[in-house]
């Protein structure tokens, strides 16, 4: 590969492009990245009051050129060109106005009229200024060196906040590294671009902010690939190792459990699998480390979640293929065996397989129950439903040849709102049915567990922690239930009623749990 470079200007910003160059010489052709020039940000002085009429945050993008450059190929989209980024809040009070740099962002959605905007603030490259804003509101932190102003294309397009729902789904019941977001709505060159989920980046400058990190104790890799994705040893080395050996032996899931976080690696699977993610586990797959650590999963791009309410994602992944199943054939998918390699060898372990499906119950119990999960949705509904006729009258009309799924009216925004909310009720039926098919654990079946005294202390039920008077959850019979109880301060664990054990910490059955258990917890005398 060959490169050339133009002197820079102090009025304009270089920009890579990508273009094929015929050696004539050599005979043969090849690829050459040619640094051009784009043209600066436009200087814009916008007043520290809006004059915008929005219930929800908005985003000034001021760029030049902008209608060349989206009409590049992929390779010249991906590279980043200088704007203006100013932001407001729905009081109309500026945050901040700022140089940065963009690029497109996606694969397919780029190709779509409403387009997904990479933002990156840098202080090098584009003279920005620091950023400070909480703008995620699930995040603690306010340093902001980067965001994506995701659009809404095909199955995301549909509600305009199903993948962020089930990214902020996952937050209160696993340590998932999943993208934050808020819906905001965005203006490019002045003129309404309409509603956008601002997303945090899944990159280094993310997991810094998110861990307190700094960017060289931290090694990201993108799995599936990408435009500019390196290959990395370590990583082939594990796959290799789970493609040689036998991982139901433990000196070979050991060896597995050194480098991968077992847990999260558990909890990633169980998230996908139980929204149905069909375009996962073959796209949309990164993986990171701290120097020293294990490699941990990042959750995000669900928007082929939601779809398919009785697709078997725990056969799909190490079993039989589910879409050649409904096809009746057995065409072998080498992406799909690929992207499973990990997956399938850890499941022939009975020490993963019984943390997984444990875990997976637990999670149905809590995170993923009906009712928590359609609270979310409808919260997340009304942050943008002030907005979303404005967004849909400004983009119904504006199509291209890629557009195939889009809202036309407000009916039907809450039609497609109505779907996920059935798709809520039906899916864990169908998840039950799939772990029992699998595993054979002898039926699910509610039962629930009692705290006499709550302010006393709290139970840990599997990896479940209760801390009010009684919980009622779903239990397959044949898998052990561990409880352990921890009194708080100023008080210790009395005993059990229902059970004869006398240790906080017990191992039951399920028909045990459904005939009664409570804690008790007694105040230390002084």
């Amino acid at each position: 590969m060959y490169f050339c470079t133009f002197p820079n200007d102090f009025t304009m910003v270089r920009s890579t492009f990508l273009l094929i160059v015929f050696s004539v010489v050599l005979g043969f052709s090849v690829q050459a990245q040619v640094q051009v020039e784009w043209p600066a940000a436009p200087t814009v002085n916008y007043p520290s009051k809006g004059d915008k009429s929005h219930k929800l945050d908005y985003v000034m993008v001021d760029v030049a050129d902008w209608e060349e450059y989206i009409q590049g190929n992929k390779f010249q989209t991906n590279q980043e060109i200088p704007a203006l980024i100013t932001y407001y809040t729905k009081d109309n009070e500026k945050i901040f106005s700022t140089t940065a740099g963009i690029r497109l962002s996606g694969i397919f959605i780029r190709k779509l009229p409403q387009k997904s905007i990479a933002v990156e603030f840098s202080t090098r490259e584009f003279q920005s200024e620091k950023v400070f804003y909480n703008i995620f509101p699930t995040r603690d932190y306010d340093r902001i060196r980067g965001f994506v102003l995701r659009a809404h294309g095909n199955p995301m397009g549909l509600t305009f906040f199903k993948d962020a729902m089930m990214n902020e789904s996952v937050d209160e019941f696993t340590d998932l590294e999943y993208s934050g977001y808020r819906p905001v709505v965005v203006y490019i060159n002045g003129q309404y671009q309409g509603l956008h989920n601002l997303r945090e980046k899944k990159d280094k400058d993310f997991l810094k902010s998110l861990h307190d990190l700094s960017g060289s104790d931290i090694e990201v890799f993108d799995v599936d690939g990408g435009v500019n994705a390196k290959p990395n040893a370590d990583w082939e080395e594990m796959i290799a190792y789970a493609n040689t050996n036998d991982l139901s032996k433990k000196v070979h899931y050991d060896w597995m459990s050194e480098r991968i976080e077992i847990d999260n690696f558990i909890d990633y699977h169980i998230c996908h699998m139980y929204y149905s993610n069909t375009d996962w586990p073959k796209a949309n797959v990164k993986v990171w480390r701290p120097k020293g650590g294990k490699w941990r999963w990042m959750f995000f791009d669900c928007d082929r979640g939601f779809m398919n309410v009785n697709f078997d994602m725990i056969e799909h992944n190490v079993g039989k293929d589910q879409w050649a199943a409904r096809r009746n054939d057995e065409k072998v998918d080498e992406r799909l065996n690929k992207s499973t390699v990990l997956i399938r060898g850890l499941m022939t372990n009975e020490e993963f397989a019984a943390k997984f499906v444990r875990r997976y119950q637990d999670l149905l119990n809590t995170a993923f129950t009906p009712a928590r999960l359609s609270a979310l949705v409808e919260t997340c509904a009304d942050r943008i439903r002030p907005e979303v006729n404005h967004h849909i009258t400004y983009w119904k009309d504006i199509k291209n040849e890629h557009t195939y799924q889009y809202v036309k009216t407000i009916d039907e925004w809450n039609h497609n709102i109505a779907g996920m909310n059935t798709f809520i009720k039906q899916r864990p039926g169908y998840v039950w049915k799939h772990l029992e098919d699998k595993f054979q654990l002898g039926g699910h079946a509610p039962a629930t567990i009692h705290i006499a005294n709550p302010e006393g202390g709290y139970i840990m039920v599997n990896s479940m922690k209760i801390d009010q008077a009684s919980f009622t959850g779903d239990y397959f019979r044949d898998l052990p239930i561990d409880l352990i109880a921890y009194p708080k301060e100023g008080y210790e664990f009395s005993h059990w009623e229902g059970i004869s054990e006398k240790s906080a910490s017990v191992q039951i059955n399920r028909d045990q749990l459904t005939q009664g258990v409570t804690a008790v917890f007694k105040a230390i005398e002084k």
